[in-house]
């Protein structure tokens, strides 16, 4: 937040300003109380105050209207916008609360997503494709202040998903482009510093001689790191100049003392780093020799290419000359002459070939040289395993990926890498960095940093800004010059950066890099120039990023590495500081002037003076001396320089925890490295373009069959696969050396679009026209139903002029027609056609679903138009799918409850297993509903189930089923109720009101009309029963019609105490008295005989007193026991007996299990056959 600390009296109490969001006035705060600020440069400000209902027993004005989402403005100060305030009330007073935030609070009002690419931060004159631009295109009442130039064109490579606007700016942008935000809160604009830029100074002197109160200094060890991977963008790393081989640096000067290590250890220590040091330069000479090596094969290899184009042109007019001579025509001197140039090139092409095998073994001899360097520096060589283990306790790593060291790759089209063979060229190099050094080869190698540059041969000139340089001369005379250029021109063209390379024999070389006379031995002292001469020479130019180049990409990130690794292995110091409040001071007005947040201010620790960084104030207006100045308050031991770049690690964060960021890869390239990136950003077609630019070796050929446009790989000797070609009226793309097309622009076929006319059937509409569909079915668009192909020629083959292509990427698709088609797993095609008779989707099925996860959950609603199944709808959960899929990702069928059934309809469906899903319309017209159907009518003609239901109007049936209650206010039709039971308090027919017959819930019966029929009466009886004769007249006539059977009842009747019937059959039949035997009627019974319960004793039989239980028959009625006088046959679990008269006194007959006796009246009983025969 922009503060001017000099336009406000911070020793009184602030004037706030309630307004409305558009800046309308609403009302002073002046009530308002214990009111205290946060103020933060790179964070968002805090403004409290507690405001009451009444003040001095009067209602605080708009006291209601202090609500969220209004302003209140500081005056002096700046905006802030008001959140969630809370009211507390004790009873007797009511006090509100209220918090606000800095205005770029709105910030986090809206969530932006940004997919993955590469965007430029800020570029005022087109400044929609930008981040910033972006941004402020979801917030028009903002707009962008000052932006630092170096801002300007610096591109970065992310993703932003649905991330709020300031966490974007805070979490993703600063620490990305390296830069910090600040808020102007009453002009509403974003103003960005670079951290790279100088932060300016304040007079501003604080000690404890003046406003110091304490001053704490902390030491930070946690932080220190003593090995460091360095890495740039992509795949730039340092393994290449790293005279160890690895990526790896290593600096352990803060613990090479005695306090750590032994002396020996030390020495030991100081020795591998000196020989480190000193093999830092030969290894780099050493890449040096080898990328100058390497361009020269690369500009040698250029002129071979050069030479073997012009081995072809003669080739080409050498068989021009043979098919004339075929004809007749005399071209012998012609073909003499050609013959002889084909030979001189031949010899030069193998010459040049020769000449690339001996840089090659060049090139092989410079990286066995660095890998005998690797071995050298090796810490083995160094320390004893023990003393390795020792290091190794030091060594705490750290990674670094910077990645503004990136690899250049953007060519031009219009101007391709440019490889000849010159008769002659001149180089200068002025104002340039050189020094000079002398290889273990004997080879003198100049090393350049910046200048200007001027390369003549012939028709070509080339003049540019220097990066780096190198000039190589030999023993025998022969120079290699390579540089890496900055902004320059080739021919008048310009270019933002680019590669030269020059091979031939000196003629002169001057320089004023000499040898040092005082130092003596192989030393240099540096120069400012160097110009060379050369006869014949291999010359190279390209945009592309060379070898050299990236030696030199490479060499500065091991210098930045180091230079990084040398802060970080030293311990960082934070400080905190106590400081009177010099703003509500008259003593330090002059401070308080001068004072900014985002600027250093001056404090004396008392052995040295820090600079700081001022990013923040505290104050309570309550209570003044409660005041906090907040610094950026680490330095090191090493260096105590304050860093803008350091605030990237002060930022609180603001709105964190409600937005997420996602960064794929944080490769980036500036304007500096190449402006070919800017290109990028101006279109969709310009990853296409950025393909076509990058591509070297390119031919176009172009002959009878049309023009091809390929590419020819040096090493295979060969074309690449991937090739187009224009002919006629068509652009082809291939991928596979046309064994197929893959994409096609101009006329293409496509038996979508055949028409057939109807040739037999005159009774066609020759208005409407007829198609194929993609299946080969004919269709007619206008409605006609199917027709047959043999009645039909085809009169349009289904040409068009269009697009063929696997992939169609843009932003609109625009047109009259679509026709898309999908290859199904299963080999099936799935069509989605839209034409003017509308659309249609064939094959295939369509899906609206939503996710419903919470908590962990993997839930989707789901509803699916599918024509194997219908209509369903629901919630589809990993432990209930709606549908089961075949391996194919077709759907086989519903899943039912149980998790193992699965249907395609609903004809079997079970209520005790029902569908997963909510709702279901199958192909043959069934519908299930899981929830509930509201419907103001409805005809069902067919069966009705369910289990329970409330029918307010009209119910119609065939038939039904419901296993609940039904209720309905009228019922009409046929009940059937032969299969159950109809139960209710009564029946009415036709009505209520006036019945013709009823029953009541007494069970009275009543019937006022109508007739009464009996099969088994005759007519006249049924006639006398339905002229209202009486019970009694009714059974008499009944007697009288009915079979004479004086034994039986002649009819069946049920009361409460008795059934009578002719006729009962049961598989049981209980009884708790006896059964009665005897003639009459129902009403008129006489018994003659018994059966029922009866009791004995097993001392009847000789046994025990034990009493025994049975069944008799008997002449007389109740229970038959021993006392019984009467006839009877008594069945007990003791034996049977069959008796007349008492036990004692009458006759009797026994057989138990002991045998058979026999009794006489007043006599103990006899076993038959014993004694005396008993019969006969």
């Amino acid at each position: 937040m922009i503060v001017s600390f000099s336009s406000v009296n911070w020793a009184e109490q602030p004037t706030l300003v309630l307004k409305n969001l558009d800046g309308t006035f609403i009302q002073p705060l002046t009530n308002a109380f214990n009111v205290e600020a946060k103020l933060y440069c790179n964070e968002t400000s805090e403004l409290s105050f507690d405001l009451p209902a009444f003040a001095n027993g009067v209602a605080t004005p708009h006291y209601e209207d202090v609500v969220g989402m209004r302003l209140v403005d500081w005056i002096g100060v700046g905006q802030f916008i008001l959140v969630n305030p809370s009211v507390e009330n004790n009873g007797y007073s009511e006090i509100k609360a209220c918090k606000a935030y800095s205005l770029e609070y709105e910030l986090t009002y809206k969530s932006i997503y940004i997919k993955e690419g590469t965007y430029e931060f800020w570029n005022p004159m087109a400044p929609a494709g930008t981040v910033l631009g972006m941004i402020l295109s979801d917030y028009p009442s903002w707009s962008v202040g000052t932006v630092d130039t170096d801002l300007v064109g610096r591109y970065r490579t992310f993703e932003s998903d649905n991330q709020k606007s300031y966490d974007l700016m805070k979490n993703t942008l600063q620490d990305m482009y390296k830069c910090i935000f600040d808020f102007d809160t009453y002009g509403r604009k974003i103003n960005v510093r670079s951290v790279a830029s100088q932060t300016r100074e304040r007079p501003v002197y604080l000690s404890t001689d003046n406003l110091i109160k304490k001053i704490q200094v902390e030491e930070d060890t946690e932080n220190i790191f003593t090995v460091l991977d360095v890495n740039g963008a992509d795949d730039v790393d340092i393994r290449s100049v790293n005279p160890l081989g690895t990526n790896k640096i290593y600096n352990l000067d803060y613990f090479m003392n005695t306090s750590y290590f032994s002396q020996a250890m030390i020495d030991k220590w100081q020795e591998w780093k000196t020989v480190y040091e000193d093999a830092q330069k030969q290894y780099y000479n050493i890449t040096v020799e080898k990328v100058l090596e390497e361009a020269a094969l690369a500009a040698a290899k250029a002129v071979l290419m050069e030479l073997k184009n012009e081995l072809s042109k003669y080739e080409t007019l050498q068989s021009t000359y043979v098919e004339a001579s075929a004809q007749g025509i005399d071209r012998s001197s012609e073909l003499a002459d050609i013959k002889s140039k084909i030979s001189a090139q031949e010899r030069k092409i193998a010459d040049k070939e020769e000449e690339i095998a001996s840089i090659q073994e060049t090139i092989d001899s410079g990286l066995a040289q660095q890998q005998e360097i690797n071995a050298e520096c090796a810490f083995k060589n160094f320390f004893t395993n023990a003393e390795l283990t020792t290091l190794d306790r030091y060594f705490k790593q750290d990674a670094i990926s910077e990645s503004s060291f990136v690899y250049k790759k953007v060519s031009s089209y219009a101007d391709p890498d440019i490889g000849s063979t010159v008769p002659s060229v001149s180089i200068a190099l002025t104002g340039a960095k050189i020094s000079g050094a002398k290889l273990q080869s004997g080879r003198l190698v100049y090393s350049a940093i910046g200048g200007n540059l001027e390369v003549a041969t012939g028709d070509i000139k080339a003049s540019a800004k220097v990066v780096r340089s190198t000039l190589e001369q030999k023993g025998d005379g022969k120079l290699i010059y390579s540089a890496y250029l900055n902004k320059g021109s080739y021919n008048d063209v310009s270019f933002e950066s680019a590669g030269i390379t020059v091979a031939g024999m000196s003629i002169t070389v001057s320089t004023d890099v000499k040898q040092d006379e005082e130092v003596g031995g192989e030393h240099y002292v540096e120069g400012t120039y160097f110009t060379a001469n050369c006869g014949e020479s291999s010359f190279f130019f390209t945009r592309n990023c060379s070898e050299y180049e990236k030696r030199s990409i490479e060499w500065d990130l091991l210098e930045y590495g180091q230079q990084e690794l040398t802060d970080l292995c030293w311990p960082s110091y934070s400080f905190s500081v106590d400081v009177g409040n010099f703003l509500a001071l008259d003593d330090f007005v002059a401070f308080k002037n001068q004072f900014a947040l985002g600027d250093k201010v001056y404090i004396n620790l008392g052995d040295k003076i820090l600079t700081p960084i001022a990013i923040g104030v505290e104050v309570n207006f309550e209570k003044l001396s409660d005041f906090k100045l907040l610094f950026g308050d680490k330095y090191s031991l090493k260096d105590s320089a304050f860093k803008l770049v350091d605030l990237l690690e002060e930022s609180i964060k603001m709105g964190k925890s409600t937005a997420s960021s996602k960064v794929s890869y944080s490769s980036f390239i500036d304007s500096g490295a190449s402006t070919y990136v800017k290109d990028f950003m101006d279109s969709a077609l310009d990853a296409a373009k950025n393909a076509v630019l990058a591509g070297a070796n390119q031919e176009i050929k172009i002959e009878e069959s049309g023009i091809r446009l390929r590419s020819y790989d040096n090493d295979s000797g060969t074309y690449g696969d991937e090739q187009i070609w224009m002919i006629n009226n068509t652009i082809a793309f291939t991928d596979d050396n046309w064994s197929s097309a893959k994409m096609a622009i101009g006329k293409i076929f496509d038996n979508n679009l055949a028409r057939y006319e109807k040739t037999k059937d005159t009774s066609r509409d020759t208005s409407k026209t007829y198609y194929v569909d993609t299946d080969g079915t004919e269709w007619n668009p206008n409605g006609a139903t199917a027709w047959s192909r043999d009645l039909y020629e085809k009169v349009h083959e289904g040409s068009a002029y269009g697009i063929a292509a696997p992939y169609l990427v843009g932003t609109v698709i625009a047109g009259s027609n679509l026709i898309i088609e999908s290859a199904k797993q299963d080999g099936g095609k799935a069509v989605f056609r839209v034409d003017a008779d509308g659309a249609k989707l064939y094959n295939s099925r369509f899906d609206l679903a939503k996710d419903l996860s919470e908590g962990g959950t993997n839930d989707t609603g789901l509803i699916s138009l599918n024509p194997g199944v219908g209509l369903v709808g629901g919630k589809s959960t990993p432990t209930a799918p709606l549908f089961s899929y075949d391996d194919q990702g077709n759907v086989n069928g519903v899943v039912l409850a149980d998790g193992k059934t699965t249907e395609k309809n609903l004809t079997s469906l079970n209520k005790d297993n029902l569908p997963n899903a909510s709702f279901w319309v199958d192909m043959l017209g069934n519908a299930y509903l899981k929830g509930t159907i509201y419907a103001t009518d409805g005809v069902f003609s067919g069966e009705l189930k369910a289990a329970t239901g409330t029918f307010s109007g009209e119910l119609k049936a065939a038939s039904g089923e419901f296993s609940g209650t039904v209720r309905a206010s009228k019922f009409i039709g046929t009940m059937d109720v032969s299969d159950g039971e109809l139960i209710g308090p009564a029946i009415y027919v036709p009505s209520k009101e006036s019945p013709n017959f009823s029953v009541d819930s007494s069970g009275n019966v009543t019937i006022r009309g109508g007739n009464i029929s009996f099969s088994a009466l005759d007519q006249s009886t049924q006639d006398t029963i339905n002229d209202k004769v009486d019970a009694g007249t009714v059974d008499s006539m009944i007697d009288a019609k009915m079979p004479t059977l004086p034994e039986y009842i002649k009819s069946t009747y049920i009361d409460f105490s008795q059934v009578a019937t002719p006729t009962l059959i049961a598989n049981y039949v209980r009884t708790l008295g006896q059964f009665q035997v005897g003639y009459g009627s129902k009403d008129a019974f006489s018994p003659i005989g018994y059966m029922g319960e009866a009791i004995g004793s097993e001392g009847i039989y000789g046994g025990g007193s034990r009493t025994t239980y049975g069944i008799a028959m008997s002449t007389s009625s109740g229970s038959i026991d021993t006392t019984t006088n009467a006839n009877y046959v008594i069945v007990t679990d003791a034996g049977v007996r069959m008796s007349s008269g008492t036990q004692n006194n009458g006759a009797a007959l026994y057989v138990t299990s002991g045998g058979a006796y026999v009794q006489q009246p007043g006599q103990a009983a006899q076993k038959i056959g014993s004694g005396k025969a008993v019969f006969g």
